[in-house]
């Protein structure tokens, strides 16, 4: 498991509809290297074409989801 993939975790609520929950603390920063873990490369390229809607949310309640690509 490459760094970064830890911290994000892919939960298929269905078959449409899957949450993504990133826990990078402290500040769960959304860096080039979740994206680059085989988490982030599986939601770019290896969802299922039944998959309609992604949640994307924080583990961490007082901070939203900053990106730094």
């Amino acid at each position: 498991m490459a760094e970064g993939a830890a911290h994000v975790r892919v939960i298929e609520e269905t078959s449409k509809h899957w949450r993504v929950v990133f826990d990078y603390p402290p500040f769960n920063i959304v860096d080039a290297s979740i994206i680059r873990s085989p988490t982030g490369s599986a939601l770019a390229n290896g969802r299922p074409p039944s998959l309609r809607v992604v949640v994307f949310e924080s583990a961490n309640g007082e901070f939203i989801l900053p990106t730094s690509i």
